[in-house]
């Protein structure tokens, strides 16, 4: 009976050091230096969103470089039921709010037609990696990623402008600066 207690321990601790160690080998920063660039290619006045067969999703841009992901809600294909969303969603006074998420927050940077974006995304455990897209502004209204972690994507996320006002706050606790 021993034995099987002392094997249960060993497997208790054996777990929990690798728990430990997995959260801090993976728990990474963003590198990006977004603290010179102009942003008069992109609308940013607004919401950058995407649509797929699910519903709609999308981002905030803000003039700090900072980037936010908003995430989707199934089933709502409208502005109107997107923005409610991001009103719900970005409301510090509820549980589940984007400013307790890691896994919603980068940076980005423009360098001439070209957009880079380094972004948190959730591995389990509460370990984050940094996630890196890239791609290129079409024009002030859409901008298109087409590489994802250094790999060519098989076809291109295409990314359209909508007004949206007011914009929520970029300040976060996630971001070096902004906390």
């Amino acid at each position: 009976m021993e034995f099987l207690e002392k094997k249960y321990q060993c497997f208790i601790f054996a777990l929990s050091f690798g728990i430990i160690l997995g959260c801090s080998i993976n728990q990474k920063t963003l590198t990006l230096d977004n603290s010179n660039f102009s942003v008069n290619d992109l609308n940013l006045d607004g919401y950058f969103y995407q649509v797929d067969s699910f519903s709609m999703f999308g981002v905030i841009l803000y003039d700090n470089g900072i980037y936010m992901d908003i995430g989707g809600k199934m089933d709502c294909f409208s502005h109107t039921c997107f923005e409610s969303y991001i009103e719900e969603f970005t409301n510090r006074n509820v549980d589940q709010n984007i400013y307790d998420l890691k896994g919603h927050w980068g940076k980005y940077k423009i360098e001439g037609e070209s957009i880079i974006i380094e972004r948190f995304r959730g591995i389990g455990w509460a370990s984050y990696r940094i996630q890196k897209l890239e791609g290129r502004i079409k024009n002030k209204n859409q901008y298109i990623i087409h590489t994802y972690d250094d790999k060519k994507l098989d076809e291109n996320w295409e990314f359209n402008y909508h007004p949206y006002s007011p914009k929520p706050d970029s300040t976060n606790q996630f971001i070096e600066g902004l906390e």
